[in-house]
C-alpha cells in the first residue's frame, strides 16, 4: 500500500497538494433512497448520509458499495460528456471526488478543479490499479485539510469509448488528530520499520533554497502589496487567480483570514466546517517570523513534488491574515 505523506515526524504534516484527487457518486435504488426529481435522468441519491460512526471497515465496506453503484450507472452513457453529467448529480456521504480516466487519456471529474497540463491518467495508480483487480483502494493524507482520503477505483467498460476507470475519493476520518493516528497505525500494520517510515516520507527533496527561496519571498511581498482590499472577496479571488495563471509552477495560492474565511485560486469544495486557522501551517506561520516554509511533499497527481509558502500579511491593518502558496518543481 502506498502513501502520498510526510508525518509528524519533524513536527511539520505536510501531505498531498489541493490538487489531489477527487470525487462524486450514484445508487441503485433500494427502499430507503429516493429520486432525485433535479435531473433528468434520474439518479438514486442516499436519503440517509450517516454512515456507521467508529468503523472504519464499515465505512469502506460503504464506499466500495458506492462505487459499484456509480459504476452500473455509467455502464451505458452516450458520450463523454453524458459521464461528466452522470456524476455531477451524485450525492453521497463522505464525498470527495468523482473522476473517470479514459483510455485516450482524457479525464473527466466532479467538482471542477484545475489539473495538470499533460496529465495522463492511465498512468496514475488508481486507474493501472484497477485493471490489475476488480477493485482498487489506496488511503493517505490530505494536506489541505489534514483528513484521511480514501479512494476506491474500479474498470468500465462502455459501448461507447470500450475502457474506462472510474474513481471515487472519501473522507475516511475528518479529524485531523485521529486521521494521523490512523495512518501511523496502518504503517505498522504494514510492518515498516521507523527507519523505513522516515525514508518513505523524507523521500521528495527541497528546491526553494537559496535563490530560489528569495524569488519567491519578492513575489508573495507583492502579492501581499496587491491585496490591498481585504473586504472584497470577488476582487481576492481574482488576484489568487492570477498568480495561479502567472507561473507554471504554482499549483494553488490560498488566503486564510482570522476569522476563519477561506480563498481560494481554484473552485475546490472543502468540508463545510473547515476552519483554517486550526490548521499547522496557519498556527506555524503566525507563530514565526517571516516566510514559513513547509517540508516536500508528493503530488497525488502528478507525482513532482510540492514545496508550500506560507506569510502573515504585511500591509493590512488585521492581524491574524495568511497567504499561502504551493509549488511544484
Amino acid at each position: 500500500m502506498t502513501y502520498c505523506i510526510n508525518f509528524k515526524l519533524t513536527g511539520i504534516l505536510a501531505v498531498t497538494t489541493l490538487t489531489l484527487l477527487f470525487s462524486g457518486c450514484t445508487h441503485v435504488r433500494t427502499d430507503d433512497q429516493i429520486v432525485d426529481s433535479n435531473h433528468e435522468d434520474n439518479v438514486i441519491v442516499n436519503e440517509n448520509d450517516e454512515l456507521p460512526e467508529g468503523s472504519y471497515e464499515l465505512k469502506k465496506e460503504s464506499y466500495l458499495s458506492v462505487l459499484k453503484d456509480v459504476e452500473k450507472s455509467l455502464r451505458n452513457i452516450e458520450g463523454k460528456q453524458s459521464s461528466l453529467e452522470t456524476i455531477q448529480s451524485v450525492q453521497a456521504a463522505d464525498l470527495s471526488y468523482i473522476y473517470i480516466g479514459f483510455a485516450d487519456d482524457e479525464f473527466v471529474i466532479t467538482p471542477d478543479t484545475q489539473i495538470p497540463e499533460g496529465y495522463q491518467p492511465t498512468k496514475r495508480p488508481w486507474y493501472t490499479g484497477a485493471l490489475e483487480q476488480e477493485y482498487y483502494a489506496d488511503e493517505y493524507l490530505d494536506a489541505m485539510t489534514e483528513a484521511v482520503i480514501y479512494t476506491v477505483s474500479t474498470k468500465l467498460t462502455t459501448e461507447q469509448f470500450g475502457e474506462a476507470v472510474i474513481g471515487i475519493d472519501f473522507i475516511l476520518e475528518s479529524d485531523p488528530e485521529k486521521a494521523d493516528v490512523y495512518m501511523m497505525e496502518k504503517l505498522e500494520e504494514d510492518e515498516m520499520s521507523l527507519e523505513e517510515i522516515i525514508d518513505f516520507t523524507s523521500e521528495p527533496v527541497d528546491f526553494i533554497t537559496g535563490d530560489a527561496f528569495e524569488m519567491w519571498e519578492s513575489r508573495i511581498n507583492q502579492i501581499d502589496k496587491d491585496l490591498s482590499d481585504l473586504d472584497d472577496r470577488e476582487s481576492i479571488e481574482e488576484i489568487l487567480a492570477k498568480q495561479l495563471n502567472a507561473y507554471e509552477n504554482v499549483t494553488t495560492v490560498f488566503l486564510a483570514s482570522p476569522k476563519g474565511d477561506f480563498y481560494l485560486s481554484e473552485d475546490v469544495e472543502l468540508p463545510s466546517d473547515y476552519d483554517p486557522t486550526q490548521r499547522p501551517w496557519y498556527q506555524e506561520t503566525l507563530n514565526g517570523n517571516g516566510l514559513y516554509k513547509s517540508e516536500p511533499y508528493r503530488d497525488i497527481i502528478s507525482g513532482k513534488t510540492i514545496v508550500s509558502l506560507f506569510m502573515e500579511l504585511k500591509n493590512t491593518s488585521e492581524i491574524g491574515w495568511v497567504l499561502g502558496i504551493d509549488i511544484t518543481q
